[in-house]
């Protein structure tokens, strides 16, 4: 069996353990029902949700979820990534049942999910953003969907806006030709093809396995995180989740899509603003590539994000008429393509910043290729 190489900023299952757990005091008879005094693996679901700022939003989650899911056969984990507002007493007040792990500073969403997984007795866990609302059965098909596939690491359900409408949220890897090829189009213009088309166009209405999705509501086997690891906490937010499934790809496991399990995501429930998230985005994007690209890699998709960005820049200038929406989203696209770009040339002191988190114990790089597991 291969395991997760762990690196600096990586905890291992025992070392996540160590930290201190604060639990709801009082839990329902339910609750107690799939968890034994001897700590046995008697659950069949665990459903972990990651607070931060989120009261309203995590309420909707927790009610969804509690219409969903069974608590005699399943546990709900609550991470609270030390929010401010009244997140941890309203969970406590309304929701007994929920087991409470309180962290005294934001650690992030990979690092926060990894601490509930190490303490979670279910076989599958279901890890679910606080501004996602699962929909009724849906925890059930995902688990028939892994009964299904057993080769599937990861299922994903069906993401629908909250006006009902599809969420694209299936992609294929990132990679330097992958980002070349988009900025000039090709995905668009040759869907189909096997190389350069992605799933953009597909409708997300069959059972499929797909190379990543976005980890809003994300079913992943027990064994997988045993076999693995869980998140690179070195990925505050954004990218980990695309990390760590190919991270399962290379194990030999596969992510799965079924439609027949929908879920409404809201998005944007923990962000600090446009900008913030924008550039946050992004610099887990940069994180991700010198990863596992390497330097050579990481320069070569900033090369294809300048010249593709300030190109689009200027056809829409002098294409503004042909253009589908209203003038403030042309604007707005327009401005957005030229900070990309900009950033692109100049945003490089964060990258060198966070060079010393992605190196191993003798100083030399560990980002070259997708190293996810030593043999």
């Amino acid at each position: 069996m291969r395991r997760r190489k762990y690196g600096p900023g990586l905890r291992t299952a025992n070392q996540i353990r160590s930290v201190r757990e604060i639990t709801s005091t009082t839990s329902s008879a339910k609750a107690k029902a799939c968890v034994q005094s001897t700590g046995a693996k008697t659950c069949v679901v665990s459903a972990i949700v990651i607070s931060y700022n989120t009261a309203q939003l995590t309420r909707s989650c927790l009610i969804a979820l509690q219409q969903s899911i069974d608590l005699e056969s399943a546990e709900v984990i609550v991470v609270d990534n030390n929010s401010k507002d009244e997140s941890v007493a309203m969970i406590r007040m309304e929701f007994p049942y929920v087991r409470v792990i309180e962290n005294k500073r934001n650690l992030g969403f990979g690092a926060a999910n990894n601490l509930a997984m190490a303490a979670a007795t279910g076989e599958f866990f279901l890890l679910v953003n606080s501004d996602a609302v699962v929909g009724e059965g849906a925890v059930e098909r995902m688990i028939e969907m892994m009964q299904e596939q057993p080769k599937a690491g990861a299922v994903v359900p069906q993401l629908l806006n909250a006006d009902g409408t599809l969420q694209r949220s299936v992609w294929r890897y990132p990679s330097p030709l992958r980002i070349w090829a988009d900025a000039f189009w090709l995905p668009k213009l040759f869907p189909e093809n096997a190389v350069l088309g992605d799933f953009r166009s597909w409708a997300h209405d069959a059972k499929q396995k797909v190379e990543w999705a976005i980890g809003a509501c994300l079913m992943v086997r027990r064994s997988v995180f045993e076999e693995i690891g869980g998140f690179d906490e070195r990925f505050f937010m954004y990218a980990e989740e695309t990390d760590w499934q190919k991270c399962m790809t290379a194990a030999g496991w596969e992510v799965w899509l079924t439609p027949d399990a929908k879920v409404i995501h809201l998005g944007g429930g923990s962000g600090k603003g446009y900008a913030t998230v924008t550039e946050q985005f992004y610099h887990s994007q940069d994180l991700y590539l010198l990863k596992h690209y390497g330097w050579a890699g990481l320069i070569a998709a900033r090369l294809a994000i300048f010249i593709g960005s300030f190109a689009r820049a200027f056809i829409w200038l002098f294409c503004r008429a042909s253009i589908d929406g209203s003038v403030e989203d042309y604007n707005k696209n327009r401005r957005h393509r030229c900070w990309l770009g900009w950033r692109a040339a100049s945003r490089w002191k964060s990258i060198f910043r966070a060079r010393e988190h992605w190196t191993d114990d003798s100083g030399r790089q560990t980002t070259r290729k997708a190293r996810c597991f030593t043999l």
